[in-house]
């Protein structure tokens, strides 16, 4: 996997054999508990970075990420409301 944060000019790269995880959840909890709709795909990799799709987009996660994900690193997929709940 080739990631390049925002306002970065270097590349993160990774082996899909480098994740630990595979994660969907459907958002997140302000310091309020208030529950805010943004979905994402979350891996973490051996080195401790972890990459989170709602960096780069919008509130909606593609269909077919977390599949072709899993089908490329042979992890399952775990669901969960916030990235604090991933068991």
């Amino acid at each position: 996997m080739r990631i390049r944060e925002y306002a970065t000019l270097k590349d993160r790269i990774y082996r899909y054999s480098q994740a630990r995880k595979l994660s969907v959840v459907r958002g997140s909890r302000d310091k309020e508990g208030k529950f805010t709709e943004r979905a994402a795909v979350i891996v973490p990799f051996d080195d401790g970075y972890t990459w989170d799709s709602a960096a780069n987009r919008d509130s909606n996660v593609d269909p077919g990420l977390a599949e072709f994900l899993s089908n490329k690193t042979g992890l399952s997929i775990s669901y969960a409301e916030t990235a604090s709940e991933i068991p």
